[in-house]
């Protein structure tokens, strides 16, 4: 189920979601060995009880922490380590790669494109954009300010160019359901008043 929150746009983070927990949890292995749930609520905004419980049952079933017993305690320590937030199922198997995820890492590759050249170098094996696709999220970081934009040819088709400034780490900026486009890398919201966040992975 997708949640409501209002935020400021002008300083807006969101502290909840699993993306806002695995970071909150290689901040804390930074200065401790061991962390419990309640460490991680105490970062998170109201209400996130639920999601770190159950994102903590997947990071460990999916063996990214391991369970730590001290005292009357239940602890976690952190065993695998990286940048973005594992995807994974209640299962504890791994989701994969997210289509925005394959778009901004062509993004970051390419010069000046347009929206099928970009369709074309974020096609894999299991994903294969439409220009549509690619059209729709080309479009939201132009609203957002990440991209430069030039028209070409008769048809007056466009070109972009990721502004220099705006290349803000590998981890692709996400449209949330509401449209608002999400940086990870900034933990910000980068554009638009309020939010409503999309259902974590349910699968």
């Amino acid at each position: 189920m997708s949640k409501i929150f209002a935020v400021d746009v002008k300083t807006a983070q969101i502290k909840r979601g699993f993306h806002h927990i695995w970071q909150v949890i290689r901040e804390l292995d930074k200065t401790q060995t061991v962390f419990t749930a309640t460490d991680i609520t105490q970062k998170c905004s109201a209400g996130a009880d639920s999601d770190v419980r159950d994102y903590l049952k997947r990071l460990v079933l999916a063996q990214f922490i391991e369970p730590v017993r001290f005292g009357q305690m239940q602890g976690y320590k952190l065993v695998r380590r990286q940048l973005a937030y594992p995807r994974i199922r209640r299962d504890g198997t791994l989701l994969p790669m997210k289509g925005q995820q394959h778009m901004w890492n062509a993004i970051r590759q390419l010069k000046w494109f347009s929206a099928q050249d970009l369709a074309i170098a974020s096609t894999t094996d299991c994903y294969q954009p439409t220009r549509a696709t690619a059209q729709a999220y080309l479009r939201k970081l132009v609203q957002a300010g990440y991209l430069s934009v030039r028209e070409t040819g008769k048809l007056k088709s466009h070109l972009y160019r990721l502004k220099p400034t705006q290349n803000t780490g590998p981890q692709a900026p996400l449209i949330l359901r509401t449209k608002v486009v999400f940086d990870p890398n900034l933990n910000k919201l980068m554009e638009t008043i309020s939010a409503q966040e999309e259902s974590n992975d349910t699968a």
